[in-house]
């Protein structure tokens, strides 16, 4: 019985030992498949991750770039007379204002002197003079017949700006005389013109603007909001609300001559814009200019001109989209009623834009436009220009860092395009030359022609002391006829170099270039400019002093800048500038 006890005893004791070693090997398992099985939350872990406050996260503000894509209109070249050879400084560079006084070759003068004078946080008032001229004994470029040539332009302007809770207030005028004594001929000898005005305008301030006075917790909103609050506030109710911008404006010009008529041109003009805006990122507009003319001479007509624009414009990050018509209506002198397309597709990324532009509209030939086309015609009443089609492709951007290229092409169709023209007059001995001799005189010609271009704009500077600026446009011109055309560009071509060498001791900015222009036709030779400026400040001296200087024509060229008018030659001006 013992024995038998004792072996069940033993059995007992190795069942338990393998029955423990199983369990172990099973526990190992299980905690194994526990380390490996995902874990899935119940609705008790579910809410407290739901709870959790929310985070916004960081957002960066994309950098507002400003591109300017307006090329110069072929129709408003050349775009002007007299222009002052002095380095333009914008009243936007200083802080009060600029004292500039040179002196050159051939008695070259030039005077500026100009303010800005903060009367309150809410009035401003801008005040300028300028006087610039030469004088200069010049040659026929085909005829040994000197003569005393003269020229002297004066500008004097006045702007005041009152700033409102809703609205802006300005107020403008200007007054210039211009007087040409340039022309050997005596019908043509003397020229004087006189330009004067007055122009005021209104403009809603588009982020404090509240469509709904009578609503006052839009008006508390907008008030105690700041920031971007305050402009999402200003969008919402800009909805229901129109903004607008307009101009009245009254303008005299006069011409006066030796001989021939002296006529008056008097103009009133209301200009100004109505905006409807439809969310943050879209709005309509309706442009609208008007515009009367009188005139003192019997033989001239009255008109009245009325341009609308109607458009919808899109704006997003990346996008900028016009879609408008341009209709122009006119009464009176030159009555007719056209159009022309009023597109834009701007797409913008990073530092590269694409651009493509449909334009058109009217150019009026007054007083104003044939003194630029060309300051020696006697004023007459003309059609206006009209640009049935200006179309241009471009694209801009950076390459690099420091270096910008602007690339771009189109084409445009004008009807009655006034441009400049020379008209061959026959000259003997009671006119007071030797023999009988043809001179071509300045004269103006309104023609049919289109006009295909193409252009490119690069610059790459270096460290901010040395640049490299190119630019070039060639133009394809289609002319009824190219007999008496002149001075219009052909290929265009203005390259140069800057350079700050100290930099790190002082100001000094230097510029050499070039500048070569092809014509149009075969009558005049091709004009080239090889310029040279520097500026130095003396700021050591005082704060905003500085010297500079500019030579031109160092190649000493000889070539015609208008009909039976030679270039000045080699000329230098120098001078004092000071900013303050």
């Amino acid at each position: 019985m013992n024995k038998l006890y004792t072996l069940l005893l033993s059995m007992a004791c190795v069942s338990t030992t393998q029955a423990q070693q199983q369990q172990k090997a099973d526990t190992t398992m299980t905690r194994t498949v526990v380390v490996e099985r995902e874990y899935t939350p119940d609705i008790m872990d579910a809410n407290k991750v739901n709870v959790l406050p929310a985070v916004t996260p960081p957002s960066a503000q994309r950098p507002e770039v400003s591109y300017v894509n307006q090329l110069c209109p072929s129709a408003e070249i050349p775009a002007g007379t007299m222009d002052a050879e002095a380095p333009a400084l914008e009243m936007s560079q200083v802080n009060k204002g600029i004292l500039r006084l040179g002196y050159g070759s051939h008695q070259q003068y030039d005077a500026l002197a100009a303010a800005r004078l903060g009367l309150s946080k809410r009035d401003k008032l801008d005040l300028s003079a300028s006087l610039q001229g030469h004088k200069a004994n010049l040659e026929l470029p085909f005829h040994p017949i000197q003569w005393h040539e003269s020229t002297l332009q004066s500008k004097l302007k006045a702007g005041y700006l009152h700033r409102f809770n809703h609205m802006q207030l300005t107020a403008d005028a200007h007054f210039r005389y211009a007087k040409f004594d340039n022309y050997p001929i005596y019908a043509l000898s003397k020229q004087e013109f006189t330009d004067g005005g007055f122009q005021i305008g209104v403009r809603s301030l588009r982020h404090n603007l509240v469509a709904n006075q009578t609503d006052e917790n839009a008006g508390k909103a907008t008030s105690a909001s700041s920031g971007s609050q305050a402009d999402e506030v200003a969008v919402a109710t800009l909805g229901r609300s129109l903004l607008y911008d307009l101009n009245i404006s009254a303008n005299r010009y006069s011409c006066k001559a030796d001989k021939g008529a002296k006529p008056v041109e008097n103009s009133l003009a209301l200009q100004g814009a109505l905006y409807a805006p439809i969310d943050v990122r879209q709005m309509i507009e309706l442009g609208v200019d008007l515009r009367h003319r009188l005139y003192s001479d019997v033989d001239f007509e009255d008109q009245t001109n009325l341009t609308l624009r109607p458009a919808y414009t899109y704006r997003n990050d990346s996008w900028h989209i016009r879609l408008g018509v341009t209709s122009d209506f006119s009464f009176g002198f030159g009555k007719k009623w056209r159009m022309a397309p009023d597109v834009e597709a701007n797409y913008t990324t990073g530092t590269h834009q694409l651009y493509a532009h449909l334009k058109g509209g009217r150019i009026d030939n007054d007083f104003a436009r044939l003194e630029a086309v060309s300051p020696y015609v006697q004023p007459m009443q003309l059609d206006a220009t009209y640009e049935q089609l200006g179309a241009t492709l471009g694209w801009k951007g950076s390459l690099m860092p420091d270096w910008w290229v602007h690339l771009y092409g189109g084409y445009q169709l004008f009807k009655n395009n006034l441009v400049p023209a020379a008209v061959g007059v026959d000259y003997g001995p009671d006119e007071g030359f030797p023999s009988t001799v043809r001179i071509y005189i300045p004269g103006v010609a309104l023609t049919e022609n289109n006009n295909l271009f193409v252009g490119a704009f690069t610059r790459y500077s270096f460290h901010e002391q040395m640049a490299l600026r190119l630019s070039a446009i060639y133009r394809h011109w289609d002319f009824d006829e190219y007999e008496f055309v002149a001075f219009t560009p052909k290929l265009d071509v203005d390259a140069a170099i800057e350079v700050n060498p100290l930099r790190c001791v002082g100001d000094l900015q230097l510029s050499l270039g070039y500048r070569h222009t092809t014509l149009v036709g075969e009558l005049y030779e091709c004009q080239s400019d090889l310029y040279f400026t520097g500026y130095y400040s003396l700021r050591h001296v005082y704060r905003g002093l500085g010297v500079f200087v500019q030579a031109h024509n160092l190649l000493d060229k000889s070539y015609q800048v208008s009909p039976a008018i030679p270039a000045l030659g080699l000329r230098f001006l120098g001078g004092v500038s000071l900013q303050f």
